[in-house]
């Protein structure tokens, strides 16, 4: 499991394990507070989404918030589909065409 002050990124063992939750405090799970964001395995969909809100909020590029997200939780390994739609995002975010 990754932290970033406020920001976590697991597993659904993670969001269903009670202890966890409230040792790091997380109040809800994808909000504005401190977040767990996870899906089924913990690597694919999760990651996305952790990797568009590092597009969109902290400015960085994909190949640097994937570097970023990998560098935390090795396991970071969102799906061909799922990076395609992220370059797309980026490229939207950044007026590239």
């Amino acid at each position: 499991m990754i932290n970033d002050d406020f920001l976590y990124h697991g597993n659904i063992s993670n969001a269903r394990n009670i202890e966890v939750l409230h040792e790091l405090d997380i109040q809800h799970i994808l909000n504005n507070e401190n977040v767990l964001v996870h899906c089924q395995a913990g690597f694919s969909r999760s990651s996305a989404i952790v990797l568009a809100y590092l597009l969109k909020y902290q400015q960085k590029t994909l190949l640097a918030a994937y570097g970023y997200l990998t560098e935390r939780r090795r396991l970071a390994e969102p799906n061909g589909c799922f990076l395609l739609q992220l370059i797309r995002y980026e490229k939207e975010l950044h007026n590239l065409t």
